[in-house]
């Protein structure tokens, strides 16, 4: 679906609510921290903003119970796709809050991830974590200053996987971007196994708003699903990091929706 640009002034607000209590929940997550505390502080950001946590309640063909809770946030092995619960953070852990909002009909989508700051006992298992998180923020960047009108999304892939294997790391195949608007999810879908010619390839035109999310995991990526239906979590316990941002293609270029001026920070790996 292609946006007017009155439309991307929509889902940018969408975005910019779905991104403070994102900031807001990150802000929160300390060493002794529950994850439902965590998820307590974004509800209350998004309800007290006028919105609606767009993933409370959410559900999916294939699994038994709705979604439970106003964000995922993943923690460590956890990959995607967490409610928020009993577990307990600690410092060093790779935290993943991924929030999605309706606001004003309009929906916003975004993921940030960080390690929880403090004294930490063993350094391996942050050294891993610090490289997932480096690795998918540049990726990010690198398909965000690739996208723009008249690209294909085959190019765009491409440059998520050469970044990703430079840090010797990989994409977690079967999770893929997607259209935002009037609904969560939209078309096109946006994989990022996809190479020129592809059937699932698509040119990247004016008014397209679609989020660009690469789930990075060390190799060899096996992954295997909770019993709750939802998490996804790596086999091996390895970490993972999910970073998400939401762009509009516009004729000038690249919007980043929800940031200030529609412009990626020096932190994003720009």
């Amino acid at each position: 679906m292609l946006r007017s640009p009155r439309d991307i002034d929509a889902l940018d607000r969408a975005a910019h609510l779905a991104w403070a209590a994102a900031r807001a929940g990150l802000a929160a997550a300390h060493t002794g921290v529950l994850t439902s505390e965590v998820g307590d502080v974004i509800r209350s950001l998004i309800e007290c903003s006028g919105g609606r946590p767009a993933f409370d309640g959410y559900c999916v063909p294939g699994v038994a119970t709705p979604f439970h809770g106003p964000a995922c946030i993943s923690v460590n092995e956890e990959a995607v796709h967490t409610p928020p619960g009993g577990r307990v953070l600690a410092a060093g852990d790779l935290v993943t809050v991924d929030v999605g909002v309706e606001f004003d009909g309009w929906y916003g989508d975004v993921a940030e991830s960080l390690v929880v700051p403090g004294v930490i006992q063993g350094t391996d298992a942050t050294h891993t974590a610090e490289r997932l998180l480096r690795a998918c923020r540049c990726a990010v960047a690198g398909a965000v200053r690739e996208c723009g009108p008249g690209v294909w999304w085959s190019s765009v892939a491409r440059v998520v996987r050469s970044v990703v294997t430079a840090h010797e790391c990989m994409v977690l195949p079967g999770f893929t971007g997607h259209g935002v608007g009037r609904v969560l999810h939209e078309p096109p879908r946006a994989g990022y196994g996809v190479r020129a010619g592809d059937q699932g390839d698509f040119l990247l035109m004016p008014g397209m708003v679609l989020t660009i999310e690469p789930i990075v995991v060390g190799l060899p990526g096996r992954v295997e699903h909770a019993s709750d239906g939802w998490s996804v979590r790596t086999a091996d316990g390895s970490p993972a990091c999910h970073i998400e941002r939401m762009i509009a293609i516009t004729r000038q270029g690249t919007r980043i929706l929800g940031l200030p001026g529609g412009c990626m920070r020096e932190s994003d790996g720009l």
